[in-house]
């Protein structure tokens, strides 16, 4: 992230790969494996401008070829963002519709009235969404469609319903109009399509699906494959540069009992080493020897699947068991798939300094914000709805 004491010029990927290199400068960074952002036509050029710098200073592993890494939140958003500007007319309609009877605690009785007279069985009441958060958008409209022959008959209990839909105004100056049946077909194949999407959040915010649930069984196995052959030529790097600390060290049957003194190595079934292991046993029936640390990282036993296992402690404690493997991935587990945490964390928008506070510098500024972020620093994994 950049230097908040950093004056951009502009948000032109020139500027952008400037501000972070002279970031980088600062902080005294040279090694940089990998800028998480979106897609933005900005942000793809900062990348190779920052690569570029990087070819100068020596330290661009793999020619930058995995320097960008797509924000995994942003993509879905924006493609979810598309298909509902196709059917916001009925949005908001169904929007209105519900801030409406949830507006008096009367009008949500009456409305409940309703749902007992068409007998409606839903174990959930209608909730408003939040326009800009999509998720919650699809929450709404999966609720409200459970509830529509009730909105058909909410007219004889308020008289003033579908006279407040066809004059209300919304934000933007639109009239919102009465609902009719063409809207709730589009409610039904609106949700339909975002289910997916949801899911794909609840999936990636759980981070223990290994590809082939995330993708399906054929796509995954595609992308389980080159996976591996990216990992080995990753290994291969490290191997280079870290090769002189796996010499004269212990092999795998040698301390295996020893490094799981003190820690629960439970790993989930579904973790994508999992699935490269059963792949191995697989192809090779044991016959394979080992050559290197990946080979027997991948080749061991699958542990027992536990919900208290803790990734980093593991590496930490196997490392003399591979030294190199463990540089590997103390860098990769380091790499976040999202900019959502670091959005969070420097998003101001609502802190604004009041006049007695004004004289403070950039510099004071972004040790508070830094420091409030830290303060407010839970244990559990930032979970992508919220």
């Amino acid at each position: 992230m950049a230097d908040s004491t950093n004056n951009t010029p502009s948000h032109k990927g020139e500027h952008l790969a400037e501000s972070i290199s002279n970031c980088l400068l600062d902080w005294k960074l040279d090694n940089v494996f990998t800028v998480t952002v979106d897609n933005a036509s900005s942000n793809v050029v900062a990348v190779l401008e920052l690569s570029k710098k990087l070819d100068m200073w020596g330290t661009n592993l793999m020619e930058g070829k995995h320097l960008h890494v797509r924000c995994m939140t942003h993509i879905p958003n924006l493609i979810v963002q598309d298909g509902l500007k196709e059917i916001d007319p009925s949005i908001k309609r169904v929007r209105q519709m519900v801030k409406y009877v949830r507006s008096s605690s009367s009008r949500t009785r009456n409305f409940l009235k309703c749902v007992e007279m068409k007998k409606i069985e839903c174990d959930k009441m209608l909730s408003l969404d939040v326009p800009t958060r999509w998720n919650s958008t699809y929450l709404m409209l999966d609720i409200a469609e459970k509830f529509e022959k009730a909105f058909e008959r909410f007219d004889l209990y308020d008289g003033n319903f579908n006279s407040f839909l066809a004059t209300d105004v919304c934000e933007d100056g639109s009239i919102v109009g009465s609902i009719q049946y063409e809207d709730w077909a589009n409610v039904r194949n609106v949700t339909k399509f975002l289910e997916k999407f949801y899911e794909l959040t609840l999936k990636v915010s759980g981070s223990r699906f290994a590809l082939e649930e995330l993708l399906g069984e054929e796509t995954g196995n595609v992308v389980n494959t080159k996976v591996e052959a990216y990992l080995r030529n990753l290994f291969a790097i490290y191997v280079s540069k870290y090769g002189k600390f796996s010499k004269n060290q212990p092999s795998s049957s040698d301390s295996s009992d020893s490094s799981a003194s003190g820690i629960s190595q439970n790993v989930s079934k579904n973790s994508l080493r999992t699935k490269l292991h059963m792949k191995k046993q697989k192809n090779d029936s044991g016959s394979l020897g080992v050559n290197s640390e990946l080979d027997k990282y991948l080749l061991e036993d699958q542990e027992p699947e536990s919900g208290d296992f803790d990734i980093l402690s593991w590496w930490k404690v196997n490392f003399p068991r591979f030294p190199v493997l463990s540089q590997l991935a103390q860098d990769v587990l380091a790499i976040p798939m999202s900019s959502l945490a670091s959005e969070c964390a420097f998003s101001t928008g609502g802190r604004i300094l009041d006049p007695f506070r004004s004289s403070m510098t950039p510099k004071c500024v972004q040790c508070l914000i830094c420091v409030q972020d830290w303060l407010r620093q839970e244990t559990k994994p930032i979970c992508i709805e919220e």
